[in-house]
């Protein structure tokens, strides 16, 4: 191998689950032997594995757009460590990040993995992707690149299309919830999406489309994330005659075995989906997404 690179990374590592795919990439550089130094928050699950496999974990992350101290504690460690490339993985990271550099050979990366609400006219978009300053913008999908490909100003050499990879070893040890935890026959067909309520997420037409099933049909969906069972969604429900269809779940900390339960992934999705992580996991635990 030739010489190894010399990485900083920033990014919030406090939910061990969702940020895995993104961890794992550093995890891996390190087992190649490249140093990779990690600044995050000091409560970061992540922290200890990223320590086990030999990475230097600085606790330390922006708390906001404008963090001096922050940016003082970076430049720090660029110069300490004799970093050679920074990855900045979100807006406040990014912001503060490329405002810390200054000066310095370092080269600069930005994460992308939102689909949409790319303008070039956009001023925010000069402090972040659309700077000088930045070297490499990667995308974890193509989708992503093409927003960035339809602006004007922008140099579309920066764009490097890397998708998140998910290992199926790590689906393995999940076993399924039982069915009995919410009264369910084993032989109802099991409908499930995963997400925190959001207008884009298209939960309202999922329930919608709920309430023109035959009442007799054997089927239930259950939503599993925060702010599903809000009063818009219990109105669409109360117009029809499927309600006891529906199963609100809440917040899971266990959602994939919730998953692993059921028959049918379904994503509504109407936009800013990249590629979507939830869809990718139903898939590793062998559940059919539509």
């Amino acid at each position: 191998m030739k010489e190894p690179l010399r990485i900083l990374v920033v990014s919030d590592y406090r939910s061990t689950h969702t940020v895995r795919p993104e961890a794992e990439i550093f995890i891996r550089l390190l087992k190649k032997g490249h140093q990779v130094t990690v600044m995050t928050y000091a409560e970061a699950k992540y922290a200890q594995r990223f320590k086990e496999a030999g990475a230097q974990v600085i606790n330390s992350h922006p708390n906001n757009k404008n963090d001096i101290d922050f940016r003082i504690e970076l430049r720090k460690a660029i110069q300490e460590h004799d970093i050679q490339i920074v990855h900045f993985y979100n807006s406040k990271a990014s912001v503060n990040g490329l405002r810390a550099v200054r000066g310095l050979k370092v080269k600069v990366c930005l994460y992308r993995g939102f689909t949409g609400h790319v303008h070039w006219y956009d001023p925010t978009l000069y402090m972040k992707y659309m700077h000088p300053r930045v070297n490499a913008i990667v995308c974890n999908s193509q989708g992503v690149a093409n927003e960035f490909i339809k602006q004007p100003f922008i140099d579309k050499k920066r764009l490097k299309v890397i998708h998140k990879g998910h290992d199926l070893s790590w689906y393995a040890p999940i076993k399924p919830t039982s069915r009995q935890e919410f009264g369910l026959s084993k032989d109802t067909l099991l409908l499930v999406n995963v997400a925190n309520n959001r207008k884009m997420k298209g939960i309202k037409y999922l329930l919608e489309a709920m309430n023109h099933l035959p009442t007799d049909a054997d089927i239930k969906l259950l939503l599993v994330g925060r702010e599903m069972d809000i009063d818009e969604h219990l109105a669409i429900l109360e117009k029809g005659s499927n309600s006891d269809k529906v199963i609100f779940t809440g917040f899971r900390s266990d959602a994939l075995s919730i998953v692993k339960m059921c028959d049918i992934f379904v994503l509504t999705s109407l936009w800013g989906e990249s590629i979507t992580k939830a869809v990718i996991e139903a898939m590793s635990l062998g559940i059919a997404p539509v």
